[in-house]
C-alpha cells in the first residue's frame, strides 16, 4: 500500500514480521523534529507514517529505499531515533532499534539526504527481529515471510532463549550451512528459533544429517 501518510496498528508477534509500508518522499523541509544528529531533509505532510504498537521488549523500524535517505522516529514517550546509515543495513539505508519498545503510536518520518523537488517511493519496515536480522528481512520480505511461516509448520526452532539469541547466526546444532555459528553446540538447540528459521527460509542453513540431536 502507497500513501502520503497513514497509520498502521501492530499486536505484539504480528504477523507477517517485518510488516511493510510504502512513503512517497518529496524531500522539502530540514529537521523538522529539531534532531541534532540527521542532516537529512524531511516533509511530515508527504512522508508520514504513525505506527500504533502494543509495545514489547524490541522494536525495529527500517527504509529499504534506492536514493540516500535519512530516518527520524518518535517514540511514544517522546524520545527522538535518529539514522542516515545503519551498519546492519546493506546500501546505506537507516534504521533504529528501540529497546524496550512502549506501547503507543510512533511517529515514522523518512527524507532524503539531498534535499530535492522529485518524488520517490520508500518502504518502510517494521520489525520485532533483531538488527541483526534486518538485511535478510530486507532482501525479500515478503518470501522470507512466506517461506518462514512455511518451515515454522514444519520444524520446531524452539525459541530464543540461548546465550547467543539474535546474533544473526543459527547456534542450532540441528541445522548446517553457511548461515551457521562457528561452534554450534548441544546447550544450544530449541534456543536460537529467530535466527534458525530466518536462515532457514532463505536457504542459508537446512536440516543437518545427524542422529545424535
Amino acid at each position: 500500500m502507497t500513501s502520503s501518510s497513514a497509520t498502521i496498528t501492530l499486536p505484539v508477534g504480528f504477523s507477517p514480521d517485518p510488516a511493510s509500508h510504502s512513503l512517497v518522499v518529496t524531500s522539502l523541509l530540514t529537521n523538522p523534529l529539531n534532531t541534532s544528529n540527521c542532516s537529512g531533509h524531511f516533509d511530515p505532510a508527504d512522508a508520514a507514517l504513525v505506527v500504533h504498537y502494543a509495545g514489547s521488549d524490541r522494536l525495529g523500524i527500517f527504509a529499504d529505499a534506492m536514493d540516500d535517505t535519512a530516518l527520524i522516529v518518535r517514540a511514544p514517550d517522546g524520545t527522538l531515533y535518529c539514522n542516515e546509515d545503519s551498519t546492519h543495513l546493506r546500501y546505506g539505508n537507516p534504521g533504529v532499534e528501540i529497546s524496550p519498545a512502549p506501547g503507543g503510536d510512533y511517529l515514522v518520518m523518512v527524507g532524503k539526504q539531498a534535499s530535492s523537488g522529485n518524488s520517490d517511493e520508500v518502504t518502510i519496515l517494521v520489525t520485532e527481529y533483531s538488527a541483526t536480522m534486518w538485511a535478510n528481512l530486507n532482501a525479500n520480505a515478503s518470501l522470507d515471510n512466506l517461506l518462514h511461516n512455511m518451515v515454522n509448520s514444519d520444524i520446531d526452532f524452539g525459541d530464543d532463549s540461548g546465550e547467543y539469541a539474535n546474533d544473526g547466526e543459527c547456534d542450532d546444532p540441528r541445522f548446517t550451512g553457511d548461515g551457521m555459528a562457528m561452534f554450534p553446540t548441544a546447550g544450544h538447540i530449541l534456543q536460537d528459533a529467530s535466527d534458525c528459521s530466518v536462515l532457514f527460509g532463505l536457504g542459508e542453513i537446512e536440516m543437518a544429517d545427524i542422529t545424535e540431536y
